[in-house]
C-alpha cells in the first residue's frame, strides 16, 4: 500500500519539492519511523500549505510518534488520546488508521493486565498478613505461570521477589505437613492448634509450684517466704523492709512504729478502705485486717498487722489476667507471713 502511494505521487508531480517530501514521509512510514515521517510531511505542508493530504499525514505521523513515546513511559491515557487523533483524522492514511487501532487495543489489554497483576499482588500481600504462606505461595505461582502476563510481571519483578522472600520467611516459621500445604484452609487450623499447645505449656509452667526463699527482717522481726523468681530490690537504710518483683508480680513488705497510740485496728482499717472504690474481699480481726480489690486490671492484696509499739504490712499487686498464676502465690505468702507481734 505504501509503495502504491509513492507511485501515485510520482505520477502526479506538479511540485517536485512537495512530491519528494511526501514520498520520503511515506517511505519512513513503511519503516515505522514516525518522527522522520512527520518531519517530511511538515516540509510538504510548507511547500503546499493547502494540501489536505500533507496536513492529514503530518497529524497522523506526529500523533503516532507521540503515542509511542507516551506508551514507552507508561502514560497510557496520553497514548490512547494520541491514537484517537490518528484514527479520527479526515483524509488520513488507512494504513495508519489500522495501525493506530491495533496499538490502541494492545495498550488497553496491557492496562487491563497491569491492573490484574497489581490486584493479585495486593491480594497476596493480604494473604501473607494472615500468615497463610501456603495459599500465598500457590497464588504467586499461578500468577507467574501465566504467559500472557509475562511482560507485565517484568515491571513488578522486584516486588514479586519481595513477596517470595516473605513467603520463605513464613515457611520457616510455620513448617506444616504436606497435607496442610495441599489444603491451605487446614493450615490456619494447624497453626491454631500449635498456639493452643504453646498456651497450655505456658500455663503449665505458670501453675507449677515455685521454689520459695525465706526472708527475715532484723529490725521488726517479721518473716515470710517468697518465690525464688522474685528479685529483691536494695532495702532502705532504715531496714524497715524491701520490695520483691519479677516485672508482673510485686511484693512490698515493711514495718513502722506507731505514731498515734490511740488509733485502734478498726481506725487503720477504715482509713484504708475509704480510699478504695470497689472492694472484692475484706476481713478484720483483733489485730489485723485484709483488703483485696481490682483497679484498672491490677489485683491488690493488702494485709496489715497492728502491735503494741509498731505495725507490719505487706502489699501484693499483679495483673488480673495472671490471677491463675499468682493467686496461689499470694495465698502461700499470706499463710506463711509471721508478723512477730
Amino acid at each position: 500500500m505504501i509503495l502504491v502511494l509513492i507511485a501515485l505521487f510520482v505520477s502526479a508531480c506538479s511540485n517536485p519539492s512537495y512530491d519528494q517530501a511526501m514520498q520520503q514521509g511515506i517511505s519512513h512510514l513503511a519503516d515505522e519511523n514516525y518522527h522522520k515521517a512527520s518531519v517530511h510531511f511538515e516540509q510538504a505542508q510548507r511547500e503546499k500549505p493547502k494540501s489536505t493530504e500533507a496536513s492529514a499525514y503530518y497529524t497522523q505521523a506526529n500523533e503516532m510518534n507521540k503515542a509511542l513515546q507516551y506508551h514507552a513511559s507508561d502514560q497510557y491515557i496520553a497514548a490512547l488520546s494520541s491514537l484517537d487523533e490518528v484514527i479520527s483524522v479526515p483524509n488520513g492514511l488507512q494504513t495508519l488508521h489500522n495501525e493506530a487501532s491495533r496499538l490502541r487495543d494492545s495498550i488497553e489489554e496491557e492496562q487491563e493486565l497491569q491492573e490484574e497483576v497489581k490486584d493479585e499482588i495486593k491480594d497476596i500481600r493480604a494473604i501473607l498478613e494472615t500468615g497463610n504462606a501456603a495459599l500465598a505461595k500457590d497464588r504467586i505461582e499461578t500468577l507467574t505461570a501465566l504467559d500472557r502476563q509475562q511482560q507485565e510481571l517484568n515491571r513488578y519483578e522486584e516486588e514479586i521477589d519481595e513477596l517470595r522472600s516473605l513467603i520463605s520467611s513464613l515457611d520457616s516459621l510455620y513448617v506444616e505437613s504436606k497435607d496442610t500445604e495441599e489444603y491451605p484452609e487446614k493450615e490456619s487450623d494447624a497453626r491454631k492448634e500449635k498456639e493452643k499447645e504453646k498456651e497450655k505449656e505456658k500455663k503449665a509452667q505458670n501453675t507449677k509450684a515455685p521454689d520459695y526463699l525465706h526472708y527475715h527482717n532484723e529490725r521488726f522481726g517479721y518473716s515470710f517466704s517468697y518465690p525464688s523468681s522474685l528479685t529483691m530490690s536494695s532495702p532502705p537504710t532504715n531496714g524497715d523492709g524491701s520490695t520483691w518483683s519479677n516485672g508482673d508480680f510485686e511484693l512490698v513488705a515493711y514495718g513502722a512504729y506507731r505514731v498515734d497510740d490511740a488509733m485502734a485496728i478498726h481506725d487503720y482499717y477504715e482509713q484504708e478502705r475509704q480510699e478504695i472504690a470497689d472492694i472484692a474481699y475484706e476481713r478484720q480481726k483483733d489485730n489485723w485486717f485484709v483488703l483485696s480489690y481490682v483497679q484498672k486490671g491490677v489485683v491488690t492484696y493488702e494485709k496489715f498487722y497492728l502491735g503494741p509499739s509498731h505495725y507490719v504490712t505487706f502489699i501484693i499487686t499483679y495483673p488480673s489476667s495472671a490471677s491463675d498464676q499468682y493467686d496461689p502465690v499470694t495465698t502461700h505468702i499470706a499463710n506463711n507471713f509471721d508478723p512477730n507481734l
